[in-house]
């Protein structure tokens, strides 16, 4: 009687140990999928701000300006931000350049534009959390 109690007490250790095996690897292989669509979603945001740019001359000073959004249909509306740690968002952390060098981010998810200062035009991840190659969400 004994030993059937640690048996089973094993089993069961072993059952968690491979359903926590199991769903990293889970979350691994939908979290790949994800991180290219983010970068796709923010190379179309940046591809649109260098139009825009092109025919207007400066930047917006939101991304949420009629002027931007109704100028390229493809942007009709923001793409949602979706990082895997946050939820998914397509809000925008608007901050100067002052703050952009200072890395000032709120870590919130969503996207991140400087909208003025040197650096206006900026856009990119509002997350300071890693992805699955080790690299900052904001660095990209």
């Amino acid at each position: 009687m004994k030993w059937g109690g640690y048996v089973s007490l094993f089993v069961i250790a072993l059952l968690f140990v491979a359903d926590l095996g199991a769903t990293y690897f889970l979350c691994s292989f939908t979290r790949t999928p994800n991180e290219g669509a983010m970068h796709g979603n923010l190379g179309s945001i940046r591809g649109d701000l260098q139009l825009y740019h092109l025919a207007e001359g400066n930047y917006p000073d939101s991304l949420n300006d009629p002027r931007f959004r109704g100028r390229f249909e493809r942007l009709a509306d923001l793409p949602e931000c979706r990082t895997c740690i946050h939820k998914r968002t397509d809000e925008v952390f608007y901050l100067t350049s002052a703050q952009y060098r200072s890395g000032a981010l709120k870590d919130e998810g969503g996207w991140a534009y400087v909208n003025e200062g040197a650096n206006k035009g900026a856009v990119f991840i509002n997350c300071t959390h890693t992805d699955s190659r080790g690299r900052q969400w904001s660095s990209y």
